[in-house]
């Protein structure tokens, strides 16, 4: 009897000693227990503050969010971009670079507030987003946690180029923490090189180059998976893997070619004497009895180009035929009759050339802008100056003239039909004011209604030809859609364009298949 009271008073010092402990906890778990998050800012899951911890820098590192007082962790199940916007909007930035599912910063010592956070990327508040809260079932010690690097609103790093023989082109180094290194290819583009070229002072990039195209690096390899916005002004601000973080060797060391002012063209208007900019060559095709890269100079011309526009850029010069006249073997446009390429090429549109490495295969070669250039083509479109070919200004040839569309009521129905006729699956964007970049050429069209399937920009309804209210600032542009901008690549893969229809994924270690669908 006296053994069974001793043990009842032994229990009940270990009760209140339990009691006690739990009170003296920094949190205590049960009153969080229906804290379950679905999209609604629960005042028992509402966050009172945010911030990251762990990091190097200001814009990166663990994620920690406070409730009730007690700051926790989030888990890293489901994490991805679109739930780091929202939390780098949060803590005054402007966005997210990359997302971490990975513990390169740690744990933090509170609880797990939050697991499985699935944000649309628009949201104003991590609260607001849908997620698992406690309890949470699936997320113990062994998983990791979320981290994030933010777009810096003051970036640091500078960029420099080297191993070119001249100063505006070389492999890409920057300079982080003191230490200079270069940036793998993967992914690499024209966008980025354009990013590049701006931050050194260039209006655009003429060439992004891989594979150490000019030179190989050694040590630090600094960024890989660059993927930039059109907008971007600082490389550091775009889209990329973590600082240092790669699989790459000094053979895959991106580059860069910046155009400085008066190397190239960049659309007709910097051909002088109805000269024509060749869309991938940068080079001016000078009309009979001009040459010379911006075609001002005069009878410089060693061919005599009747009947045709001689070719004299940065190579050597050709004649390029019009109407019913073909190539000679001296190179001249004197074979009249029967036009070689049929159908006949348009006038002003394309010439009809003798196609390279043959002998008697002739094809309409179209210029700037200009996938059909035939005499079956009428009112063909065309995106120009953009930084990509699926983006630019449009613009529509009309009565042998090109002309710019007016942005007046210009909107995603009217860019999906740009885009179609371009063999684009579609657009993403409809742009205005001029984006990039205004036309002296006057319009065509204006208050342009289309309801989006529509096969021809014209089958809309629109003002009458040339009748218009615009400034030379109001010029329509669009930015197509392409294969990437769909998500087709499933589990955090990377994905690539390789074209206007197919794309290229690249798995993580965990995953495989066609669009890393399958697990390992």
């Amino acid at each position: 009897m006296l053994l069974i009271i001793i043990l009842r008073i032994l229990l009940c010092l270990l009760f209140v000693s339990i009691s006690v402990s739990a009170e003296e906890r920094e949190y205590d778990i049960n009153k969080f227990l229906e804290c379950t998050g679905h999209g609604q800012r629960d005042k028992k899951c509402m966050i009172s503050d945010i911030r990251l911890a762990n990091g190097n820098h200001d814009n990166e590192g663990r994620i920690e969010v406070k409730i009730n007082d007690v700051w926790g962790d989030i888990c890293s199940n489901d994490w991805d971009i679109d739930d780091a916007r929202v939390v780098c909007r949060m803590l005054g930035f402007d966005g997210a670079v990359e997302h971490f599912n990975y513990p390169e910063y740690g744990r933090g010592d509170g609880p797990v507030w939050m697991n499985r956070v699935q944000c649309s990327g628009r949201e104003e508040h991590l609260s607001d987003c849908i997620f698992q809260g406690i309890p949470i079932y699936d997320c113990d010690e062994t998983d990791d946690i979320a981290g994030v690097e933010c777009i810096s609103n003051d970036p640091q790093e500078e960029v420099k180029l080297e191993f070119g023989t001249q100063s505006n082109e070389g492999t890409v180094f920057i300079k982080r923490d003191g230490i200079w290194g270069t940036i793998c290819d993967d992914n690499w583009s024209i966008e980025a090189a354009n990013v590049v070229c701006h931050m050194l002072g260039f209006e655009r990039a003429y060439a992004a180059h891989t594979h150490a195209y000019y030179g190989e690096g050694e040590g630090q390899i600094w960024l890989e998976d660059v993927t930039c916005r059109i907008d971007e002004w600082h490389i550091s601000r775009c889209e990329h893997d973590m600082w240092g973080d790669h699989n790459c060797e000094h053979d895959e060391d991106a580059g860069v070619h910046c155009l400085r002012e008066g190397e190239a063209c960049v659309s007709n208007d910097d051909c002088g004497n109805d000269g024509t900019c060749g869309i991938t060559s940068g080079e001016c095709g000078c009309a009979a009895g001009f040459c010379g890269k911006s075609c001002n100079e005069i009878d410089c011309a060693t061919i005599d180009c009747v009947n045709g526009k001689l070719f004299d850029g940065f190579s050597s010069a050709e004649c390029r035929c019009t109407g019913n006249f073909g190539l000679d073997g001296d190179g001249l446009c004197t074979v009249e009759g029967e036009s070689k390429c049929d159908p006949p090429c348009t006038e002003g549109l394309g010439y009809c050339l003798l196609q390279e490495h043959t002998d008697s295969v002739y094809s309409c070669d179209c210029i700037e802008g200009v996938d059909d250039c035939t005499e079956e083509s009428d009112d063909i479109v065309r995106i120009v100056d953009g930084v990509a070919d699926h983006q630019g200004r449009v613009e529509i040839y009309h009565d042998d003239e090109w002309r710019a569309i007016c942005d007046d009521l210009w909107d995603l129905e009217d860019a999906h039909v740009i885009c179609r006729m371009l063999d684009y699956s579609g657009a993403i964007a409809a742009v205005h004011d001029a984006h990039f970049g205004k036309c002296n050429c006057g319009y065509w069209l204006d208050d342009v209604r289309c309801n989006g399937h529509e096969a021809h920009i014209s089958d809309c309804v629109h003002r009458p030809w040339g009748n218009h209210n615009c400034g030379s600032s109001e010029a329509a542009s669009v930015i197509c859609e392409m294969p990437c901008d769909s998500g087709p690549c499933k589990n955090k893969a990377k994905c690539r364009n390789l074209n206007k229809e197919e794309y290229e994924c690249t798995c993580t270690s965990s995953f495989k298949g066609p669009t890393c669908e399958i697990p390992c």
